[in-house]
């Protein structure tokens, strides 16, 4: 598909870039109910009883011209007052986010889903999206370092330590 033009039938929902090159995805799958306040939110407000827009299929029929007047009106805000415009009007969207502010989300601290490092104390480690019996995912240690669990490895397989000890010494077995 050429940039600007509409992906979908309904423009309501998709990606759209702000001024301060940072993205917001509209998701208003219920184009009827959010159609109003959508307009009255970035400023379109003439469009809201425009027969080429006024229902569903009027906005499907006419999908590309839609679409390149929300992208105007949201390419001329910044994110913080595009959020601040679409949140007055209660319509549903969210910031796409870069990763620093991911790490920072109110909703991935609250649900555990980066957890703090055992030994590193400003990092976090990305854990599965679930939980179990109510309990957070830990991290309770460190990856191993390099070799660190070559000799147990190596005696599960079967070696002896004269053995090891000679994978060492041509330094077939790692740093330890």
């Amino acid at each position: 598909m050429t940039a600007g033009v509409a992906r979908t039938s309904n423009p309501l929902v998709g990606p759209y870039s702000t001024n301060d090159g940072r993205y917001l995805i509209l998701n208003m799958l219920d184009d009827a109910r959010h159609w109003a306040p959508l307009c009255r939110a970035l400023g379109l407000d003439a469009l809201i009883d425009d027969p080429r827009f006024v229902d569903t299929a009027a906005r499907a029929a006419n999908a590309v011209e839609l679409h390149a007047q929300i992208t105007e009106a949201i390419g001329s805000l910044t994110l913080d007052d595009a959020r601040t415009k679409l949140k007055s009007e209660d319509t549903i969207f969210s910031a796409l986010q870069s990763p620093l502010e991911a790490i920072d989300d109110v909703q991935v601290v609250e649900n555990g889903y980066l957890a703090p490092h055992p030994t590193h104390p400003t990092a976090r480690v990305a854990t599965a999206p679930m939980q179990f019996d109510d309990e957070r995912i830990t991290i309770r240690r460190p990856a191993p370092g390099i070799g660190e669990h070559t000799d147990e490895v190596l005696t599960e397989a079967g070696f002896s330590d004269d053995e090891i000890a000679t994978l060492r010494k041509v330094g077939a077995a790692g740093a330890a």
